[in-house]
């Protein structure tokens, strides 16, 4: 907090540097607790958590696709358009949410793009198979 107080120029990577401490602090915090409840002993988490810089407006499309298809990926619904769990659905619809719905489009180039691109990157996946764990 004293870095946040003192730094005006440095503000958004002091900004950046608390909330990583405070969400590696729930979590430590958190894999104890569980651990401890449970008698648990080793790893609580499959692997350590990574963070991927996205860096160009590419790679962001991609990420943005990638979250929308993650109801494939994991067999959670076998249609990612009608799946209401995610976001897909309401920018197609162009609903009221939470999202910004209007500028993710016009990021995508409009509402025929954005459906033609997740198709694309759907077909791309059930014929050469999901990344692992991470964007590829």
């Amino acid at each position: 907090m004293k870095k946040l107080l003192t730094a005006c120029d440095k503000e958004a990577a002091v900004v950046d540097e608390m909330l990583e401490r405070q969400v590696n602090s729930f979590m430590v915090s958190f894999a104890n607790y569980t651990k401890n409840k449970y008698r648990h002993h080793g790893g609580l988490f499959q692997k350590p958590f990574k963070r991927l810089e996205i860096d160009t407006d590419n790679w962001l499309q991609t990420a943005i696709i990638y979250v929308h298809l993650n109801s494939l990926k994991h067999k959670v619904f076998s249609d990612y358009a009608a799946y209401l769990h995610g976001s897909y659905f309401y920018f197609v619809q162009q609903c009221n949410t939470y999202c910004a719905t209007k500028d993710v489009l016009r990021f995508f180039g409009g509402l025929d793009q954005f459906i033609a691109l997740h198709a694309a990157q759907a077909k791309y996946y059930y014929e050469h198979g999901f990344p692992d764990s991470k964007l590829e």
